[in-house]
C-alpha cells in the first residue's frame, strides 16, 4: 500500500500459519501505538517504515480486516475438511434399520438363469405377502404366479391351497423373514433349485426348504415340493 512517498509491503498467506494465535499475533504486533510497522525491503533496498498515527490509521484498519478475512477463510477450510466425514452420520436411523442396512448384500441378477428366476419369484412373492395391506397385493400375487409358474404348476398350487388351507408357494400360513435360493442341478431339460425359508430372527430360527423344478427352455417353474 502507498501513502505519498512512503511504501510498506505486508504479505500474508493463511495457508502458511500454524493457527489463529500465530496469525493474530503477527498482525497485532504491527498495529500497537508507538510500534514501528516493519517493511519488507528487497536485497539492497531501504524503505521507510510507517508509524501509527492519525494519518496512517487505515493501515491497522486494513490489517484487522485482513485478520477477520483470514480467520473466516481458515474456518471455511476447516468446515470443508470436516463436512465429508460427517456426511455419513447426518441421517438418524433406528438400531433395527441400521442393522438390516449393514447386513444387506449387493443384489444382482441374470434373466437367462432359471435359478435367478426362482429367486426373483420368491423375493417378489414374499414382499407382496409381507405388505399384504396394500390394495394391489392380491392382484400382484396372481400376476406373479401367472408369469413365473407353468399352467400345470398353478393347478398343483391351487389344489394344495384348497386342501391344506395354506399358501401353496411357501407351504405355510405365515410369512418368512428371510429367503435364499441355491442351484442344485439340471438334466433332461430341467433345472432344480433349493429354496430355504427362515421364519424368525435369532440363532434358533425355524427353517424350511422347498425343491423347485424349472424348465430350461421356458424358464417357468414346473413343480414345487417341500423338503421333509
Amino acid at each position: 500500500m502507498r501513502f505519498g512517498h512512503e511504501t510498506a509491503e505486508m504479505q500474508y498467506n493463511p495457508f502458511l500459519v500454524s493457527g489463529h494465535q500465530q496469525l493474530s499475533g503477527t498482525l497485532r504486533n504491527r498495529c500497537v501505538p508507538g510500534r514501528v510497522l516493519p517493511a519488507d525491503p528487497g536485497p539492497g533496498t531501504t524503505r521507510p517504515a510507517i508509524r501509527w498515527g492519525n494519518t496512517h490509521m487505515s493501515t491497522c484498519v486494513r490489517s484487522r480486516r485482513g485478520l477477520v478475512a483470514a480467520s473466516a477463510l481458515v474456518a471455511a477450510l476447516s468446515l470443508a475438511a470436516v463436512t465429508p466425514a460427517l456426511a455419513g452420520t447426518g441421517t438418524i436411523r433406528t438400531p433395527h434399520a441400521v442393522a438390516h442396512a449393514a447386513s444387506e448384500p449387493m443384489a444382482q441378477g441374470d434373466p437367462r438363469s432359471v435359478s435367478q428366476r426362482v429367486a426373483d419369484f420368491y423375493g417378489a412373492y414374499i414382499d407382496t405377502i409381507w405388505d399384504g395391506e396394500d390394495p394391489a397385493s392380491g392382484a400382484s400375487l396372481q400376476a406373479l404366479k401367472a408369469f413365473y409358474l407353468s399352467a400345470d404348476a398353478r393347478r398343483k398350487v391351487a389344489a394344495y391351497e384348497a386342501r391344506q388351507h395354506a399358501d401353496g408357494i411357501l407351504f405355510a400360513q405365515n410369512v418368512p423373514v428371510k429367503w435364499r435360493v441355491a442351484y442344485t442341478g439340471s438334466g433332461a431339460g430341467q433345472a432344480t433349485s433349493r429354496v430355504t425359508l427362515t421364519w424368525s430372527d435369532g440363532r434358533n430360527a425355524r427353517v424350511t426348504r422347498i425343491d423347485v423344478r424349472s424348465d430350461l427352455e421356458t424358464r417357468k417353474i414346473t413343480d414345487l415340493r417341500p423338503v421333509r
